[in-house]
Formats: C-alpha cells, structure tokens, sequence
C-alpha cells in the first residue's frame, strides 16, 4: 500500500492513522509537542483527545518533520485551520513534487478569507492538494463505528488515490471535484452548529433546533453557489450530512461551545471548557465577511444606543421594524440621553476599575515573561506554536502599562477648550457596531483611521478626544503619542464626563454610537466618517472624509427630537434589561417573527423594482 504521514496528533489526525494502518498503509504521525509524542510512543493511545482507542505498535510518533515527510507518497495535514499557514510553511522544504497533500480540517481563514487547500497550495506549490470531509466525529471513527465521506481533488487520479488508502468495509469514501463546495460546507457548518449548541443551552426544543438546521443549510447553499460551488455538493454528505452530525452530537466540539454560551459562559469561558480549537468562532467572522465580498444578503442583530436595545438589520441599511413606539417611552430615552447625570455602567466606580486594569496588567506580564517561556522550553517549542494564540484581544497590552497611560491624558480643567473645538469620544475597539457597519474597509483600522482624519482636516480645526472609558490604559501607547504629538489635538482622560464637554462644544465626530445621539438631541453638529444607524435619521449629521474651519457652528441647531428617536426607537427591539418601566421583553419568538416579515418584505420591494 502507500507510504502515508499524517502531520497533526489532535483526535482527527489519532483516529485516521489508525484508519490508515489497518487498510494496510505504513503510517507515521507528527506533532510539535514532544510531551504528546512520547505519550503516544509509551501509551500508543492519546489519554487526553482519544481516551480508550488503542494504537498499534508499528505506527510511528515523530517531532521531526523532515523524517515524517520524505519518502512519503500521502501526507495527512490534520492541524487546526488556525496552524494550517505556519504548518504549510514549515512542511514546503520538505515536500517533493508528486506528494499528496490532503487537507482533512475545516475552516476558512479569516484574513484572507481563503480555503485550507488554497492556503497549502500558495505555501507548497509542488504539491497535489486535495480534500476529505463529511459526517465523521473522531470518537465513533476510532472504536470503527462506519460513516461516509468524499474525497476531492481537482485531478480525478489524485481523489481516487486518497479515496484507495482510506477506504474499507466502515470507512466508506466518494470522490467529487467540487473542492470550493466540500470546504464551505464543511466550513460553515460549524458556525450553524454553534448557533444549535446556543438554542440547547438556552433550552429551546427539536422544533427550534430543526429550523434552524434547515435555514442554516439554505444560508451556506446561497453563499457557496454564488462563490461557484455546485448545489449538489451541499445537499451530499459534505453539506447537509456534515451539518446534522455536527448540530446534533454530544462529539461536536462547535455544538458543545454554542451549548455552553447559551447557558451563559462567554466565548473565551466556552472555549476553555471544550478544551478544544473551536472552529466555528473563527469561520463565522469569515463567513460574514464573505456574504459581504459576494453582495449576499445577510441580516443581524445589532446592539445600539441605549443598553437592552437591539436592531435588526442588513449592514449599511436600516430596517424599520415599524414597532409602535409610545410617547411615554419616547420621553423616558431622550430624558435618560440628555440626562448631565446620564453615565454609563463603564465609567461607574473608577477606583475598582483601576485596580481591576492594573490586574490584568499584572497577569498579562506574567503570562507572557513566565508562562510562555517556560512552555516554549518545557515543550521544545522555540517559535511558539502552539502558544502564541492565548493572546488578549487586541494584542497591544503586553508593552505598557496604565500609569504609561495617565501621562498622555489631560483632565478638562486641564484643556483648552474652545467653543468650535471638536469633540471626538473614542470608540471602544474592536466594536461590534464600528466593524459592522463600516462601508469602506479602511475604517476598519479604527485608530489609525482617526489619526488620518484629523490630519486632512483643516490645520485650524482643534480636536478635543477623550478616551473610552472601557479602554481604561488598553489602547496601544503609539496611537496616543501620535495624536498628543499633533499641535490641534488635547487627549482627554477616559473617567472624565463626556456630558461636560458635550456642554461646551458643539461640534462632534464619531463612528457610531450613542454619543452622536446625544449629541443631536442637544442641538449640535455631528460628523462621521461612514454611514450608521442613526445617520439617516437627521439632518444634522454629516458623512465626511475631513472637516473644514467653515465647517464648524458655534450655536444651537434645530432638532426635531421627537421625530428623531420616534425613528430610531421603531426599528430597535427593547429587551428586559432596557432602563424604563413596562417597555416590554423581545422573547426571540416575537423577534424571529419580525425578522421573517421584514425579510418577506424586503424581498417583494426588490422584486417589484
């Protein structure tokens, strides 16, 4: 038989060398963790990832990657999508010409928004790279309990031979040349199955669960088919038979993280406890960002101005839910808004959050001068494989700390602020609300997209720019350097009151968020760089690229506030955690029928076009 290696020791990578060798085939297994290699070697089981499944002897376990590729006719990449690219590029100088690579994980990358194939492709053009997917949890190919999958390849003799080493009485294979089809579906399923994991942990029944199954199926079908992927690729065993044994198995690492954030836990919390790469996490963000680069529609809920409020929405449009608002709630949200004594929950005992910022500094240092050092030698791992991904987000924490910070901030008794001064608050970042709904891709790159507009504008222009107060000492030290180097700009300190200066200025710019709706309920002037949620509800925000001196007012403008959250409010759902009395609750029954009716709408008004 063939010469086969499989590269990646996890669950997936244990069970198919034991599938290999009893078709047969010489097998050799690789993993950068010399600690798991010689568990293997002195157990011939994985204890932690495969418990109970015994491995032959004449299998070989190996840290070395040149001695598990050469002379190798199948080589097995069975690593994480997140170690697909740095894998691929530590294998290319070993891989010959004529080699077999065959991708058997699944996910897209969220950068570049490439297949697995194409990324070992880019990484070792030598190489024939296919795939093989379909319903097959790890834990019942192990114990030989049979299933089907499909191998494919663009060459028909390159799926054939992956189908030939794979292939017995319980391990059935299909070959398909729709490789783009048989990664999104094998991709994208585990995004519908964290949302299944969600709707048990949440307590919702089969009835649910079922819908949602069927709905996700028609939403990775149009997605893929619209990338060149053939329907009958996702109604097969790589689309709609892969997606069931995913939503519906107590094996399904995505269903047990969605499972477990539904009951609560976050996704960091969720993560942990499976203990596992989850791979869902990583292709939802990529499959939003596909639905966008081919124009397919897709919806959301997104949260907006007042805690507890969410709107439904397609990205860079509004969708009026045309729910009917009071007057009584009317007046209690713009009361609450234009309220001096109005804070939010980030600003609300400073004194814990420095200390609880302080702590996070603490453990991050010690994280990354102790913790990782001492794995990178503990585990033989000198470039930080498998640790570099147990990062904060954002990644900028590691080199500064909060009293760094304090030194680029002013208070407001501290500033000179000028009547036609512009107020910039600084967004939290990321955001889910600046991320979605940024029309052009270069304010996605919130911070250096704030420097650039504040250099184009006018040199007269004074910029006033407090921080967020959940940033509290988390922005990168270089981005407050560069605005507190600029002679038109005063950095304001994160636990100042946004309300004061509110007060005195009269000129704003955001992104989105709730401080330009504050703002336009006082009668000011609001500029924004991209289209939000509330833009097309006043007259008196402006989409610009930079502000001109003549720009800028000094004076109170005229506002119809009534009219202006009236709009607002009717398309926004209010949950139970909204501030007010009697509001209502958005059970996600009434919410799932809202999104059906506006959909249904949506496309009729289109339509008739």
């Amino acid at each position: 038989m063939a010469k086969t290696a499989v590269i990646g020791a996890g669950s997936w990578g244990t069970a198919l060398s034991l599938v290999l060798h009893t078709n047969g085939n010489d097998v050799i297994v690789w993993s950068i963790v010399e600690q798991e290699v010689q568990m293997l070697r002195e157990k011939h089981e994985h204890v932690d990832k495969l418990p109970g499944v015994k491995l032959p002897e004449d299998i070989t376990f190996t840290t070395d990657l040149k001695e598990a590729i050469e002379g190798k006719d199948y080589l097995i990449l069975a690593v994480p999508s997140v170690f697909t690219r740095s894998t691929a590029k530590s294998m290319a100088p070993f891989v010959k010409k004529g080699q077999v690579i065959v991708c058997v994980a699944k996910g897209i990358e969220e950068n570049t928004l490439m297949t697995l194939s194409d990324i070992v492709e880019q990484e070792i053009p030598a190489a024939d790279v296919a795939v093989m997917c379909g319903p097959s949890h790890a834990e019942e190919v192990g114990i030989g309990l049979p299933t089907t999958v499909v191998a494919g390849a663009r060459k028909k003799s390159v799926a054939e031979g992956v189908q030939d080493i794979f292939m017995n009485e319980v391990f059935r294979v299909y070959t398909s040349p729709d490789v783009l089809g048989m990664e999104l579906g094998g991709s994208l399923k585990n995004v519908i199955a964290l949302a299944a994991g969600m709707a048990d942990g949440l307590g919702y029944g089969d009835n649910t669960k079922a819908a949602l199954i069927t709905r996700g199926i028609s939403e990775i079908s149009r997605l893929a088919i619209k990338m060149g992927a053939n329907a009958e690729t996702l109604s097969g065993l790589t689309g709609i038979g892969d997606l069931i044994v995913t939503c519906e198995s107590k094996h399904s690492r995505n269903r047990k993280a969605g499972m477990l954030m539904g009951q609560g836990y976050t996704m960091q919390q969720a993560t942990d406890e499976v203990k596992m790469v989850v791979e869902g996490i990583y292709s939802a963000k990529a499959a939003l960002m596909l639905a966008e680069k081919y124009h397919v529609e897709y919806f959301a809920l997104v949260t907006s101005f007042v805690h507890g409020y969410s709107r439904f929405t397609k990205q860079g449009e509004l969708f009026d839910a045309k729910r009917q608002v009071t007057d009584e709630e009317i007046d209690h949200v713009i009361g609450m808004l234009v309220n001096d004594d109005y804070k939010v929950t980030f600003s609300l005992n400073k004194e814990k959050k420095q200390f609880d910022t302080a702590k996070f500094y603490l453990r991050r240092r010690m994280v990354d001068k102790l913790y990782f050092p001492y794995k990178k030698h503990k585990e033989k791992d000198p470039w930080n494989y498998h640790y570099n991904t147990l990062s904060f987000q954002g990644g900028n924490y590691a080199d500064y700390s909060v009293k760094n910070a304090e030194r680029y901030y002013k208070k407001i008794s501290e500033a000179d602020i000028q009547k036609k001064s512009v107020y910039v608050p600084l967004h939290y970042s990321p955001e889910a609300t600046v991320d979605y709904w940024c029309d052009n891709k270069k304010w996605a790159y919130y911070e250096q997209s704030v420097i650039d507009f504040i250099k184009a504008s006018d040199p007269g222009v004074s910029f006033v720019v407090k921080e967020h107060p959940a940033m509290y000492g988390k922005r990168n030290i270089n981005f407050y350097k560069e605005l507190t180097s600029m002679e038109n700009v005063q950095l304001i300190h994160p636990y100042e009151n946004s309300n004061q200066l509110l007060r005195e200025l009269w000129n704003v710019m955001v992104y989105t968020g709730s401080v330009g709706v504050e703002a336009l309920l006082r009668g000011k002037k609001v500029f924004t760089v991209t289209d939000n949620y509330y833009s097309g509800c006043s007259s008196n925000i402006v989409k610009t690229e930079r502000i001109k001196a003549g720009d800028l007012i000094e004076e109170k403008l005229e506002h119809d506030n009534q009219k202006f959250m009236r709009q607002l409010l009717s398309g926004m759902f209010p949950g139970s955690s909204t501030a007010g009395k009697d509001i209502g609750n958005s059970e996600i029954d009434k919410i799932a029928a809202e999104m059906h009716r506006i959909y249904v709408n949506h496309v009729t008004e289109k339509n008739n076009r």
